[in-house]
């Protein structure tokens, strides 16, 4: 078999990614499968940040509103039957560079929501590790184990 390649390249005003994996006859499909789930998370959290909005006070709202909630369907039905879409709009929008960014203030916010309750409509990472330990998951450089608990 011919080798083939997964790659994904990024630099972009100072944002660099570089994502590789050879794949051949011993890759294994959970191999190919975190490759891929990395681009998508590195990618997307990256058009989050350059699309106009307030990811930080996004994230912050987003916190707010599942507070004290645990890992649970009911909790998320309770968090999106609680948003009132005139008050959502009342918050999101300034955090808007442009009304018209809107939209992809509210894919955050939900986004943000999935995440705060670990239920996730994409493969997490972390999840993905749990799940298949032996596939091994890259860390990003410059990570610095226990950097929150120094500040």
């Amino acid at each position: 078999m011919d080798e083939e390649e997964l790659s994904f390249f990024a630099n972009f005003k100072g944002w660099q990614c570089v994502k590789k994996l050879a794949v051949d006859e011993n890759t294994t499909p959970q191999e190919i499968v975190a490759k891929l789930a990395s681009i998508v998370m590195s990618a997307g959290n990256k058009a989050f940040d350059l699309s106009g909005i307030d990811t930080v006070a996004i994230k912050a709202y987003s916190e707010g509103l599942t507070k004290g909630k645990r890992k649970s369907y009911n909790n998320l039905a309770e968090v999106f039957a609680s948003l009132k879409p005139t008050e959502v709009k009342a918050k999101l929008l300034p955090m808007c560079k442009e009304e018209k960014v809107y939209p992809i203030a509210e894919a955050y916010l939900i986004n943000c929501i999935f995440s705060n309750l670990q239920l996730y409509p994409w493969i997490d990472l972390a999840v993905f590790g749990s799940i298949y330990p032996e596939v091994k998951i890259s860390k990003p450089k410059g990570r610095v184990a226990g950097a929150k608990k120094k500040q």
